[in-house]
């Protein structure tokens, strides 16, 4: 085996050709590179805007639900959903401040166990259920945790969300007189001289 040297120059075709080559591929992965930088830093800055517009929105909506709360609570004692069966579904938590009972007791029990034999009411409510039309109820029968009798107010609307489900939203304002209050004014009634 024999080594031979055939050129004069033997790193001009080095130069000539493949260093102009290399030259260029590392040009082209430099610009890719800066191009992918910016690409991302682009991506994280419009990451970093809509997170900041998620939070602003979320408290935003804090902000809204905490004054409806507020609105909801100052118009009316509570407020109750149920299913179309008229089962309790949801209940504010005010309800045990006035009533004396606790949600978790009502939670998934009937109307009709908490209002006082009131088929009529009832009716109307199931009638509301059917013909998907908003109700208000003036006289309506409830005994506190006491065994005092209350009257309320409800205020009926029905309502269906994307599942499918559907039933009625109440809110009920109690009338603060009981029975036995109601019955003593109209038996003595108080006269201003």
């Amino acid at each position: 085996m024999r080594l031979r040297w055939a050129g004069e120059d033997p790193g001009g075709a080095l130069l000539t050709g493949m260093l102009p080559l290399l030259f260029l591929s590392m040009l082209a992965a430099g610009i890719i590179s800066v191009s992918l930088i910016q690409s991302a830093a682009r991506r994280a800055r419009m990451n970093d805007e809509n997170t900041f517009l998620l939070e602003q929105s979320r408290l935003a909506l804090l902000s809204s639900e905490r004054r409806f709360r507020d609105v909801a609570e100052t118009t009316t004692d509570w407020i109750w959903e149920t299913d179309d069966q008229l089962r309790l579904t949801w209940i504010s938590g005010r309800f045990t401040a006035v009533t004396g009972h606790q949600v978790s007791d009502w939670a998934g029990r009937s109307l009709a166990e908490f209002l006082l034999d009131d088929s009529h009411v009832l009716s109307l409510l199931k009638q509301s259920l059917r013909k998907k039309e908003n109700l208000t109820l003036s006289a309506c029968r409830y005994l506190t945790v006491h065994g005092e009798q209350r009257f309320c107010r409800m205020t009926v609307k029905r309502y269906s969300i994307s599942t499918g489900r559907s039933g009625v939203r109440v809110q009920q304002q109690t009338l603060r007189l009981s029975w036995r209050r109601r019955s003593v004014y109209v038996i003595y009634p108080i006269t201003m001289t």
